[in-house]
């Protein structure tokens, strides 16, 4: 039987009593371990708003610790604003950009089940016309739902607001199988999966 390889997921806990930075420390000598014993890659799990966690926090970037952080729109406003942080890739030709709403066979072959994600993804086209439409209002929101301050939620509105629904074509295939062939490429999935087979369009929620 040939060799599984084995990679480790670290959370960076925070542990009860300490701190971002002790969590930092103690994360980067347990991959200097992983590396030594030969494990293939060391991922880390980021855990958005979760104070628990050190790998989603902003604190652990700010200790100067870490080099590089894969981040979302708020933190990476948030590191450019206050720390001068430099974006060093935004994803482009790595990730499509897209968010794909997913379903299982069993339930797209119920009716009910089908009618509940066409009202789903209809409403999420409602949310994100509103905040369009509201940008005082969603900037208020926002903030209380990332827990920043009111400035953070209004830099990241243009980004966090350019939602815009895409026919389920070829074309669509063609960018989501572009994003897999990168990752089958870098070892991360087996491949030999064709996604045309894997859509659906026959839901149009609009």
């Amino acid at each position: 039987m040939p060799a599984v390889p084995l990679s480790v997921l670290d959370l960076v806990p925070v542990s009860s009593g300490s701190g971002v930075g002790e969590a930092v420390r103690n994360t980067v000598d347990l991959a200097r371990q992983a590396e030594r014993y030969g494990y293939h890659r060391y991922w880390f799990a980021e855990h958005h708003l979760n104070p628990g966690v050190a790998g989603a926090s902003y604190g652990a970037f700010s200790t100067g610790n870490v080099d590089a952080w894969a981040t979302w729109s708020v933190y990476a406003a948030r590191a450019r604003g206050e720390l001068g942080a430099r974006v060093l890739s935004d994803g482009a030709g790595i990730n499509s950009g897209l968010n794909v709403l997913s379903a299982t066979d069993t339930a797209l072959g119920d009716p009910r089940k089908r009618a509940a994600i066409q009202d789903f993804a209809s409403r999420v086209d409602k949310s994100y016309a509103w905040s369009k439409d509201n940008p005082g209002a969603f900037d208020k929101w926002y903030a209380g739902f990332a827990h920043q301050p009111i400035e953070v939620a209004t830099q990241v509105r243009p980004e966090e607001t350019t939602y815009q629904r895409i026919p389920v074509d070829a074309a669509l295939a063609a960018q989501l199988q572009k994003t897999y062939d990168t990752w089958v490429r870098q070892g991360l999935f087996p491949g030999g999966k064709d996604l045309s087979k894997y859509l659906d369009a026959r839901i149009d929620p609009r």
